[in-house]
């Protein structure tokens, strides 16, 4: 998924698009050819013993490994979890600049280059049809219909979950401000919350209990 080699829809991790991306038929000829290139680049390592320019490439390389092997080892894939797993974009990264080394054998040079440009016309493809896609049929806000509710209803200050406190705040372009009930990053927005008497909603996905109801919009229950 990260190399764009395994098909999914982006909303799986949270992004507001239902098309389709990623190539599944270039995952095994890009796989061989990586693993050719990859046992070709150790053979010449050893035999000239070349080894400068290599500390940092070789950084992000254990960087990027260590990210993807231990995440998907220890972590469920979500999209509370998946952003760490970005790190292991450094392996393509660090492939690259030990394959297109100066000082490497040409055709090695060139089979780095073919996998690097295989890798990017496939990313710039996914990008083009995800483009497409939210042009012609863009995905229905999901906040938004929520912080025009809570403006035109005349609430000033409200709490909800961490995920969802912040976007609302920015959507309104803080005429609501929206303190966190779970990690909180914004003290300033906990102390206003904290510090209002009244007229503070609860935004929750639950119906109201020993709160009153003040309003539904979508799955979202406020209550007071």
């Amino acid at each position: 998924m990260i190399a764009g080699l395994q098909g999914f829809r982006p909303n799986l991790i949270a992004i507001g698009s239902d098309a389709h991306v990623g190539w599944d038929e270039l995952l095994p000829v890009v796989a061989a050819l990586t693993g050719v290139l990859i046992a070709w680049w150790l053979l010449d390592v050893r035999r000239h013993r070349a080894w400068t320019g290599m500390a940092f490439p070789v950084y992000l390389a254990i960087v990027g490994l260590e990210s993807g092997v231990m995440y998907a080892l220890t972590r469920d894939l979500s999209m509370f979890t998946f952003r760490y797993g970005l790190l292991a974009l450094f392996l393509p990264v660090a492939f690259a600049a030990l394959l297109l080394q100066p000082s490497r054998p040409t055709l090695l040079r060139a089979g780095g280059a073919l996998v690097v440009g295989v890798l990017t016309a496939a990313s710039l493809v996914d990008h083009v049809v995800v483009i497409q896609r939210a042009s012609f049929a863009p995905p229905p806000p999901r906040f938004v219909p929520l912080a025009q509710t809570l403006e035109a209803r005349g609430v000033q200050f409200a709490r909800a979950g961490y995920w969802r406190s912040y976007v609302v705040t920015f959507l309104s372009g803080e005429r609501v401000i929206v303190a966190s009930n779970q990690v909180q990053r914004i003290l300033e927005y906990q102390r206003k919350v904290d510090h209002a008497s009244e007229g503070v909603v609860t935004i929750q996905e639950t119906p109201c209990e020993g709160q009153r109801p003040f309003d539904i919009v979508g799955r979202w229950h406020l209550c007071q």
